[in-house]
């Protein structure tokens, strides 16, 4: 059966035209494809209307679908493998694509074909006119640029003829004005120089010979000039001859003499001069011998005079050293002239070791108060010179004050503040107790650092964590600090207020402690602080206002006062030591808590209502009276 239409070949931008026999109509022509662009492809057939884009779009859409290609192609073709065009050595060379299967109208694939024919037919068409109507536009366009350019060429031709000519023009003339002005000028020239010329040569002449007759004047001169200098050099030649001789008589003349003269003062200065040599030997030797006795006397008389004066200005001094010291002691003045009297200060030294310092000033021998002054006048600030007197009222040996002076010479008085004393550092700090019920000891050791510098400043070495506790292990922060208070609170009472006991000592956070009273700790060490204690309880012993009464007297002349403190009246629960009392107002007293370890103040007021507030006590309920010990 025959076929027409295109073989649609893809992705080849045109497709080989093939021309067929008309094809009689189909017999299926009544079968349409069921396919999903069936229905769209008819109705784009049947309603295919030549100014409608619509349905050419909707066919050239449909006309890369397969089923399209199977219903363009003839059945002796979709029976054969679809052929395609590929260049290869200049020639076509074919290769087999997939083979293709006709469809059937059993399996649904073909759309009534005379259908088709007719809209494949008028796609052809509208596709030529298509492209003859582009061809055209093509061409007339073409037509229009080259006559547009050979309007240009021309125009442009006609330009540079013309401005070639009037260039060629302009050039020429420029030639033939610069010709004849060449021309002019060599002529002018050639004039010139042949008139300069004739001129040089007649110069030339004249002067030549008047060159020559000048020449024959100057020989002429010459020659004479030349004859009476020869005339006149050979006078000259004998007079000169003549006087020589004479000159070389007279100078062997005098020659002679001079020899004859300078033979007899030689042999004169050698005598002389021998002479004069030996006299000047003698004369040094003498001076020499002399000069050296001299310096020995001059020696001896010199250091006779330096340790004569040294043993009267030795002599002097002590003479007035010892006077000094005798007046100043007769009018009861302690130290060397200019150091700080020992006198009440501060907290450093109240008016009790004051009087102790003096006393023990007095009682150094008269060596050991040299040696003494001598720490203080090496003392760097006063209140290192106070520091020594307290240390001097403590008992101590001139050995340990002169260590003593050593170690704090030249230190801040914050540095003193915190290392001689055992309460009210720079912080409000001071020594804590170690152990659950150690309050009592530890407020003997505050006692002591308060009158002891020395001892304070030992308790700080030996304990590089002071300040610090631990509530578990009381040996663990400060071992040595520990001991002592241990040593001490576990003691046997020796004093005769109470019956023998001693106290237990437990760990701060354990159970089981115990304490005991602590004046017969505070008389042990009367050598230091030079006061002895006795216990005072309130109420059966003193009323609260005695107490009061005597805390200010002891605390104004700077005696440390330990106070038992409570809740009420027999409650005698917690040692701390009252340091220093100010006259206000209001009245105020420095107390230190061991048990905190912190210094605190409290007013008159608070003492007197019971409200001191202490490490949970309120009332004193016992004190530690202080006195002076008899010497």
């Amino acid at each position: 059966m025959g076929s027409h239409g295109k073989s649609v070949v893809p992705k080849r931008p045109k497709a080989v035209r093939r021309r067929h026999g008309v094809r009689a109509r189909s017999q299926d022509s009544d079968i349409i494809l069921q396919h999903p662009d069936g229905d769209v492809l008819r109705r784009a057939i049947l309603r295919s209307d030549p100014s409608s884009p619509a349905d050419l779009l909707t066919l050239q859409r449909l006309a890369g679908n397969t089923a399209v290609q199977l219903l363009t192609q003839p059945e002796a073709v979709l029976a054969q493998p679809a052929v395609e065009a590929e260049p290869k050595d200049g020639q076509l060379a074919q290769r087999l694509a997939v083979q293709q299967t006709a469809v059937t109208p059993d399996s649904g694939g073909l759309i009534q074909r005379g259908w088709f024919s007719r809209a494949a037919r008028w796609v052809g068409g509208r596709a030529r006119a298509a492209v003859r109507g582009a061809r055209s536009l093509a061409s007339r366009a073409g037509r229009g640029l080259a006559g547009a350019a050979r309007r240009v060429v021309a125009g442009g031709t006609r330009v540079f003829r013309a401005v070639r000519s009037g260039l060629t023009t302009a050039v020429t003339g420029v030639a033939q004005a610069g010709a004849r002005a060449y021309r002019g000028i060599r002529g002018g020239l050639g004039r010139a120089f042949n008139q300069i010329r004739g001129l040089g040569t007649r110069a030339v002449g004249g002067v030549r010979g008047l060159i020559g007759r000048a020449r024959d004047a100057v020989s002429r001169a010459g020659r004479g000039v030349a004859a009476f200098a020869r005339r006149a050099f050979g006078g000259v030649r004998g007079l000169v001859r003549r006087a020589r001789g004479a000159v070389t008589r007279f100078g062997q003349r005098v020659a002679g003499l001079a020899r004859r003269a300078f033979g007899g003062v030689r042999s004169l200065l050698g005598r002389a001069r021998g002479a004069v040599t030996r006299m000047a030997q003698r004369v040094a030797s003498l001076a020499r011998r002399a000069f050296s006795r001299v310096r020995r006397w001059v020696g001896r008389a010199r250091r006779a005079v330096a340790g004569a004066a040294r043993t009267v200005a030795g002599f002097a001094r002590r003479a007035y050293a010892r006077m000094s010291r005798w007046v100043r002691r007769r009018l009861g003045i302690v130290g060397p002239p200019g150091a700080v009297q020992p006198t009440p200060h501060g907290n450093i030294l109240g008016a009790h070791q004051a009087g102790r310092a003096r006393t023990a000033y007095f009682r150094l021998s008269s060596r050991d108060q040299d040696a003494f002054d001598n720490l203080l006048q090496r003392a760097a600030a006063a209140n290192e010179q106070r520091y020594l007197y307290k240390a001097l009222a403590s008992g101590h040996s001139l050995a340990e004050l002169t260590t003593f002076a050593t170690r704090i010479r030249g230190k801040s008085a914050a540095w003193m503040q915190n290392n001689l004393r055992l309460t009210g550092s720079t912080t409000g700090t001071g020594v804590q107790q170690q152990w659950s019920h150690s309050c009592n000891v530890t407020t003997v050791q505050a006692v002591r650092g308060e009158m002891d510098p020395i001892y304070a400043l030992r308790i700080h070495d030996e304990n590089p964590n002071f300040g610090v506790v631990d509530d578990a292990d009381a040996t663990r922060q400060n071992p040595r600090l520990a001991a002592e208070q241990q040593a001490g609170l576990e003691s046997v009472y020796g004093g005769t207020k109470f019956g023998a006991h001693s106290g237990v000592a437990a760990a701060r956070g354990a159970a089981g402690g115990s304490g005991r009273w602590a004046d017969d700790l505070l008389n042990q060490m009367s050598n230091a602080t030079g006061l002895t204690y006795s216990t005072q309880l309130v109420g059966p012993d003193v009323t609260a206002a005695q107490a009061r009464a005597r805390i200010d007297t002891a605390a104004d002349r700077g005696m440390p006062v330990p106070i038992v403190i409570g809740n009420g009246a027999g409650q005698y629960t917690h040692y701390v030591l009252v340091t220093g009392r100010a006259a206000g107002p209001p009245p105020t007293y420095t107390i230190h808590d061991p048990w905190s370890g912190r210094t605190v103040t409290r007013t008159q007021a608070q003492m007197t209502n019971g409200t001191l507030n202490i490490a949970g006590s309120n009332q004193i309920t016992a004190i530690e009276d202080p006195s002076p010990r008899r010497e």
